[in-house]
């Protein structure tokens, strides 16, 4: 329970545009399949009336699962495309080490991809080496049978490199392959050569980043996935509870994330368990002030990201943007000029057509 002067779920309205905009832009509407708002005295935004039953929280659920899994696929404006080798698979090898396909013999990763328009495209392959014998892992990125890089991969482990060639693509279906060259095998030494592939990614040459990448802000290295988890959780959920986070309930959510790799499930599906459980939170779902005071019977104000939520909410029925944020979190949006300032942005915002 929480020590509040005021809570209220968000209202179906609300919610979809909260997704929108902590998604960047995400194209979905989750409250279509939400049970219509309590209206009272003809409004629907009316806390007293509003409740959270346990069918609409299954749906809560479901929409947070369904939002993360368009999100990680989501292009954005920049027409990005990347594909898991986990989930390609190669000619030889198998997963292991956080979701990396292991070429442990030559052979190769090889998938279509769609290419919406002509331009040029950056092929991108985030990869490492185990280095056996004198050589490096040798590695050859080819588009429609014809090689366009061959480089020895001297990234490692603890370190995989995302390489990186230009290529210049018409519009529709490429066939991408990526492939290992040079095994090298010593049982006697324990010398073992392989060549390991995370993922696949095309994208447009000076296109903006993808809503994944604006969301998944780190890739992580094998072993130290809790630190990559912590940086993305960390910034998400100090968006979605629209107020700075406690390491406390950071941790949580690593921990969340962790459990989950321990497990033995890869790295995408262990973060977006992450993510979700912010999505289920009550951080996200109601709009909480909390008092310190809670019996007092004297005014007293709000905090400086109450205040922003409660004129986000009410200009835009949505979260507070950046730059509201950014305010907020200097501690000056109560000051009448930033604030009537912060308003006539606002106001001029496309989103302040929900006021009206």
């Amino acid at each position: 329970s929480f020590p509040t002067r005021r809570s209220s779920d968000l209202t179906n309205a609300e919610y979809d545009n909260t997704i929108r905009d902590l998604f960047h832009g995400l194209p979905v509407s989750p409250s279509a399949e939400f049970p219509a708002d309590e209206v009272s005295l003809g409004f629907d935004n009316i806390s007293d009336v509003q409740s959270v039953t346990p069918v609409l929280f299954e749906l809560y659920e479901r929409a947070a699962e369904q939002t993360i899994a368009q999100a990680l696929v989501a292009t954005g404006g920049g027409g990005s495309q990347r594909l898991e080798a986990e989930d390609v698979g190669g000619t030889v090898g198998s997963v292991c080490c956080g979701g990396f396909w292991n070429l442990n013999s030559n052979g190769e990763i090889a998938t279509t991809i769609t290419v919406e328009q002509d331009g040029d495209q950056d092929l991108v392959v985030r990869a490492y080496g185990r280095q056996g014998g004198p050589d490096l892992p040798h590695m050859v990125i080819t588009v429609d049978g014809a090689i366009v890089a061959e480089l020895d991969v001297a990234a490692v482990e603890a370190a995989p490199a995302e390489h990186a060639v230009a290529v210049s693509l018409t519009a529709g279906n490429h066939t991408v392959s990526v492939a290992f060259t040079n095994d090298f095998y010593d049982a006697a030494a324990g010398a073992d050569r392989n060549l390991y592939v995370d993922w696949i990614e095309l994208r447009p040459v000076g296109g903006p980043d993808s809503i994944r990448d604006l969301v998944l802000t780190c890739e992580p290295t094998p072993g130290a996935e809790s630190a990559c988890a912590e940086e993305i959780l960390g910034k998400f959920a100090k968006r979605a509870f629209r107020r700075p986070v406690s390491d406390a309930e950071v941790a949580g959510l690593v921990g969340l994330v962790q459990g989950a790799l321990d497990a033995g499930q890869g790295w995408e599906p262990a973060i977006s368990l992450g993510l979700q459980a912010v999505l289920v939170s009550p951080w996200f779902l109601f709009r909480v002030e909390i008092d310190d005071d809670p019996t007092s019977l004297v005014p007293h104000p709000v905090s400086d990201h109450e205040l922003a939520t409660r004129l986000s909410y009410f200009v835009w029925s949505s979260m507070p943007d950046d730059e509201l944020t950014a305010t907020a979190d200097e501690g000056t949006l109560h000051d009448p000029e930033v604030l009537e300032a912060q308003v006539r942005r606002m106001l001029t915002d496309p989103r302040a057509e929900a006021l009206v």
